[in-house]
């Protein structure tokens, strides 16, 4: 009969639409599991928070995060999208205050000082938000499982150290040279470790104060050395540069670690021609940063907070997810263009960033030229004297910045003019200050900030309870790729 057999193909088809439906909701984690209503009152769109010290030597730099933040959040406004971005200063109730926001602000960064991270591990905040640390090292067993890093760890600068040392320049002979703290001791040790990867033996020498531990040094490599890696501040250069060329190793490449960044990046160095071989691992370049960030205002500390609420907008999580979900968003949500360094996830959420090498330079530090370094040194072997003598200590304040009190952090100054990024040309390619324990550095000598002007805005993405995380693409420009209206 006609009829029945109509009813009876209506059926299947019904059935079979139901099977779709089930086999595509299975497909997603997550999806269809968040059936509450979004918070009456709060507009659609990501909600990033962040939690910042605004206090002590930590405040400069965390208003220059969240002016960055702030950056990115007006660059998707003035495309049309919602982003809440949520400051929490890490005074005494801040715990409380993160759990009283919605349930929509599920990614929360920052978090500047271990302790306060301590904090939000021991009181379960980790487990009712997903939380990034701004640090360079977790607990044991944290990463990736309880919270994950959005920051640089010292395995990140040894591996930037290595790669121009052996990969780069094929140096075969290394040497450190470094005070007898934890934090050299850490970074030696680490470098050591990569370098014998490599089938690199390290030669090492500690000293104290103004001693002279570089002729040991040379003694240990076998009289001849082509890189030594220095974990001193950059205050020390001209001790350490005089010691390697008494002992006679005056053409050694002087490779420091991200302390020297706050004092190098921050402002132009007027002596840069006399540390022709001097280099150092940083998560942020103004040669190739996007405009408005390839200027004298803005610094890591800009590009870190513009960049975490870019890479929360990918995310678009509407409530926290456990780390083994997040863990299969969050690697996919980071291939972006970055204004810093990119900074990558394995499978387990574990971070990573290849930062830049840098030189100093008259206009502030610049990327290594690595054919250039090489016949640098060569000049050097053929003629010592051929490095210019270092002046008078002391930096050469950049074009329109006051130079900071001694002692005192650099803090932000008044507002610059707008520089729009040009969506027409294109992004960033994909190719930071660190204390012992890894705990982020106020800057070394520092220079007045202008607070952060407008930006064009980067790719916004769909969270997974709506939409998986698109595969990896290299994208062409900064402009706002808002979700269609079936993705809402």
């Amino acid at each position: 009969m006609p009829t029945i057999r109509s009813f009876s193909r209506f059926i299947a088809l019904v059935a079979l639409l139901c099977l779709s439906a089930c086999l595509a909701g299975c497909a997603l984690p997550g999806l269809g599991t968040d059936k509450s209503p979004r918070t009456p009152g709060l507009t659609p769109g990501p909600c990033v928070v962040l939690v910042l010290p605004n206090t002590g030597n930590f405040a400069p730099i965390s208003k220059k995060i969240e002016n960055g933040a702030q950056l990115a959040k007006s660059s998707f406004s003035r495309n049309g999208a919602t982003v809440h971005v949520k400051v929490i200063y890490t005074q005494p109730g801040w715990v409380e205050q993160v759990r009283a926001l919605p349930k929509e602000f599920a990614v929360v960064g920052g978090f500047l000082q271990p302790e306060v991270f301590k904090q939000a591990l021991s009181s379960g905040l980790t487990r009712e938000r997903n939380v990034f640390a701004f640090l360079g090292k977790l607990p044991a067993g944290t990463e990736g499982a309880d919270a994950w890093r959005f920051f640089a760890s010292a395995e990140d600068q040894a591996d930037a150290v290595v790669r121009l040392l052996a990969d780069d320049l094929g140096c075969r002979s290394v040497g450190a040279l470094y005070p007898n703290d934890k934090f050299s001791l850490r970074m030696t040790g680490l470098l050591e470790e990569k370098l014998a990867g490599k089938g690199i033996v390290l030669a090492r020498s500690a000293y104290s104060g103004q001693a002279d531990g570089a002729a040991k040094l040379l003694v240990g490599s076998g009289g001849e050395i082509e890189a030594v890696f220095l974990t001193d501040s950059w205050k020390q250069i001209d001790m350490l540069k005089r010691s390697l060329a008494n002992a006679g190793a005056p053409s050694a490449y002087m490779v420091g670690t991200m302390i020297w960044n706050g004092f190098l990046n921050a402002r132009p160095l007027a002596s840069a021609a006399s540390y022709p071989l001097a280099v150092f691992p940083s998560s942020f370049s103004r040669t190739v940063a996007p405009a408005p960030f390839n200027s004298g205002s803005y610094d890591a500390w800009h590009a870190l907070g513009y960049d975490f609420v870019r890479f929360a907008c990918r995310l678009n999580f509407e409530r926290s997810y456990p780390a083994a979900t997040a863990n299969k968003y969050i690697p996919a949500a980071a291939k972006m263009n970055f204004a810093q360094a990119p900074i990558s996830y394995d499978a387990n959420g574990r971070a990573h960033q290849r930062l830049f090498m840098l030189q100093p330079g008259t206009q502030g530090a610049v990327l290594v030229n690595q054919a250039s370094l090489k016949a640098k040194r060569d000049a050097i072997k053929l003629n010592p004297q051929a490095i210019p003598p270092a002046p008078a200590p002391g930096l050469a304040p950049a074009p329109g910045l006051a130079p900071a009190p001694a002692g005192q952090p650099a803090s932000p100054g008044a507002a610059s003019a707008a520089r729009l990024i040009d969506p027409s040309k294109p992004a960033a390619p994909l190719p930071r200050n660190l204390q012992p324990d890894d705990a982020p550095a106020a800057p070394d000598a520092g220079g007045a900030s202008p607070a952060p002007a407008a930006a064009q805005a980067p790719q916004v993405q769909t969270p997974p309870a709506q939409q998986t995380v698109m595969p990896s693409r290299r994208h062409t420009s900064y402009k706002l790729s808002l979700p269609t209206p079936q993705q809402q």
